[in-house]
């Protein structure tokens, strides 16, 4: 895992093979060391190869691969060499100081063996930082807590391959490690062993087919191997997010269902185990629980739900959960002194002018907890100079859209004020003609009413025919057509100037039609169905267009249509995943977005195309690359729910609305990443926003019997 930090803006994850983790894997073929993901590959074929974790064998010296002995520290440097060859070509210039962080528990030798890698691969001056050390800058700094003076953070890192446990201390200075403990036999890895444990036990009579998944002695058998266990992780990672999970099983050519249930039996005595273990950590540096000021979650196994229960069972301590526990520690390594004890390199590369970025404030060097053992090597990290020039576009400054861009814009100053409501018999959704102030809403009665916004009066007499709920309403780019999908699991189409339905009823989801969404043209509709499925209409046939689109794991929750003229369908699914979709080919443009944890409640694509956004029910409104699928900046967090979004018309704002629970609607500058607005709605959920055609409007509904109107003043 590895971080580019400059003087202005928020860190940037450096992605190798596309990914921020680079498996710390190291393959030596007979044209020299091969890392990450293409040394897995070519382990499957040839494991003598293949060293899965230079990091554990930090003590031996040398090992033998591939036929010959090769010094660890040559592993090392190739994980450290790739790194620093994909962190130069993002920051188009040479790198400053460079942070490496490392297990508290490391002395004076392994560091050596680190700093010697780091120089063989080209990386000078080099500063080393405790991972706990590096969390705690994180939770000061990112997350925005305070670690009062004398007071402790206690660090729990559940990675890969190992447990680590430390307990931190406020200083004058800066931070201190008080104590560390952990354990070598417990991780992730461990857990992925017994989901496949768990399948074994439900195919007993596959056992010759066992035994070569156990011990492959041909290609093809080591490749079914690798199948499996990459199934299982899968499996091990999606049962986080959902109560149970589908593995199947190579060779044996079965799936069997694994339940979160299950798989919590058979881990439970494992976590209780770090849990005693942290706890005996705090007994022994003398700490009471009192004076804990947070219990901080790292490693990419620590968002296990078990754990948290565990934890706070054990400690009475609520455990404090980021976002993404894998990328804490590289991203707080940036907050440290160690961070800025080097001046800034010579002259950025000549490039395009930088965009403006706000400046930011000076952050205490107070923070959090480790990147996943997996990444790598020792959660490596990457930091350029504090100097603003050409890495700047690469941190805070975002760019737009690969494939088509946009200028940055100045920050948007915006606000929502009451402007009036409409009585409207429980309103489930609703969506601005894109031309005219009609607003059209669908209720739970099965009809669909157009508002004048103006006048704010019906327009016409309701639109009937669903039999149940309204569930998604759209119109067509051109405003002629409207679109519908409801809880009788059927599509239907009307003529908007004639309030008349238009040929019969779209059907072959077989559960609830959840979402609708029309191309740029308005010839093709999209509809989402909760059994999962993406399916494409020709409007003016009415007809099916190819097969249905298939690939997430549970319901499609909401799609749209790229807006800019593409026919890209971007899908949102409770698998916690956004997925893609090139609606001309009938398949998937990029591999799923793992977006969000638990269901993704919304997606939307500014109307220029340059910006995808999401939001989901653990509350964070996450923007992408639609081109590319990356993420841009850190999560919007404000919402304890995201139930829906909308952009406006000139692509600025972007509207959301939450829960009971937090009964608010906000606006947020979609170009910069921050809040601009937020309305109290009076304890009811925000099911449905939509701006209006010129974007000075915003409506709002609940199932209160209550259409809101919001003026955006600018």
């Amino acid at each position: 895992m590895a971080a580019l930090g400059h003087a202005v803006g928020h860190p940037r994850l450096v992605l190798v093979d596309s990914s921020p983790v680079l498996p710390s894997a190291v393959f030596a073929g007979q044209d020299g060391l091969r890392t990450g993901q293409d040394a897995e590959r070519s382990g499957v074929s040839d494991p003598a190869g293949l060293e899965v974790s230079p990091k554990g064998r930090i003590d031996d010296g040398r090992v033998w691969l591939g036929g010959r002995e090769i010094g660890v520290v040559d592993l090392v440097a190739a994980v450290l060499g790739r790194v620093e060859q994909e962190a130069g070509r993002v920051a188009g210039r040479p790198l400053g100081n460079v942070v490496l962080t490392h297990p508290a528990s490391w002395g004076g030798q392994r560091l050596q063996v680190l700093e010697t890698s780091a120089a063989r691969a080209g990386l000078q001056p080099v500063t080393f930082v405790a991972e706990p050390v590096a969390a705690a800058a994180y939770f000061v700094a990112e997350l925005g807590h305070r670690i009062g003076p004398g007071r402790f953070v206690l660090v729990y890192d559940l990675g890969a391959g190992t447990f680590d446990a430390a307990v931190v201390r406020a200083r004058p200075a800066g931070v201190e490690v008080v104590a560390s403990d952990g354990l070598d036999d417990v991780g992730g890895t461990d857990f992925d062993a017994l989901v496949v444990d768990h399948a074994r036990a439900l195919t007993g009579d596959a056992a010759a087919a066992w035994r070569c998944l156990d011990r492959p002695r041909t290609v093809a058998e080591r490749h079914a191997r690798h199948a499996l266990w990459r199934a299982a992780r899968a499996v091990k990672e999606q049962l986080s997010r959902r109560a149970v999970a589908d593995l199947h099983i190579p060779l044996v050519d079965m799936q069997v269902h694994v339940t979160r249930d299950e798989f919590e039996r058979a881990i439970a005595p494992a976590i209780e185990r770090t849990a005693e273990c942290t706890a005996a950590l705090l007994r022994h540096a003398g700490v009471p629980t009192t004076a804990v000021d947070a219990l901080l979650l790292v490693g990419g196994s620590s968002r296990i739900p078990l754990v948290s229960t565990v934890l706070h069972r054990q400690l009475g301590i609520a455990p404090t959960i980021t976002d993404q526990p894998e990328v804490v520690v590289a991203v707080g390594s940036l907050y440290t002194d160690a961070a800025k004890r080097y001046p800034a390199p010579g002259p950025p590369v000549p490039t395009a002018p930088p965009p403006e970025v706000p400046q930011q404030p000076n952050v205490p060097t107070l923070r959090r907890t480790r990147a996943d053992r997996r990444a790598v090597i020792v959660g490596t990290v990457l930091a350029t100079g504090a100097a603003a020039g050409a890495g700047a576009l690469a941190i805070r400054g975002w760019q737009g859209s690969a494939a088509r861009g946009r200028a940055r814009r100045t920050p948007t100053v915006a606000r929502l004020d009451a402007r009036a409501t409409l009585t409207a018999p429980k309103v489930y959704c609703l969506a601005f003609h894109p031309r005219d102030a009609v607003l059209a809403a669908g209720g739970i009665d099965g009809t669909v009413q157009m508002w004048d916004i103006v006048t704010r009066r019906p327009v016409g007499e309701p639109m009937r025919g669903h039999d149940g709920y309204v569930r998604t309403v759209a119109f067509s780019p051109d405003g002629r057509h409207l679109a519908t999908g409801g809880n009788d699991v059927t599509v239907r189409l009307w003529n908007v100037d004639e309030r008349r339905q238009v040929g019969t009823p779209l059907t072959g989801h077989r559960t609830v039609a959840a979402a609708v969404s029309f191309s740029a043209d308005g010839a093709v509709l999209a509809s989402g169905g909760a059994e999962g499925t993406v399916r494409l209409w020709d409007v003016a046939t009415h007809e099916l267009i190819g097969p249905p689109l298939t690939g997430h794991v549970g319901g499609v929750v909401d799609l749209t249509f790229d807006p800019h003229g593409g026919r890209i369908v971007v899908s949102a699914g409770d698998d916690g995943t956004v997925r893609l979709w090139d609606a001309a080919r009938g398949r998937a443009v990029i591999d799923p977005i793992a977006a969000h944890t638990g269901i993704v409640t919304s997606v939307a694509i500014a109307p220029d195309g340059a910006t995808l956004a999401s939001g989901g029910v653990d509350g964070r409104i996450r923007l992408w690359d639609p081109a590319t699928g990356r993420r841009r900046g850190e999560p919007l967090i404000g919402h304890k729910e995201v139930l829906s979004m909308a952009f406006s018309p000139d692509s600025a704002i972007i509207a959301t609305g939450g829960p009971r629970s937090d009964d608010t609607v906000r606006l947020w500058d979609a170009t910069i990443g921050r809040g601009l607005s937020t309305v109290n709605t009076g304890h009811n959920s925000e099911i449905k926003v939509a701006f209006s055609p010129d974007g000075d409007v915003l409506a709002s509904c609940s199932l209160d019997d209550v259409i809101r109107l919001w003026t955006v003043t600018r």
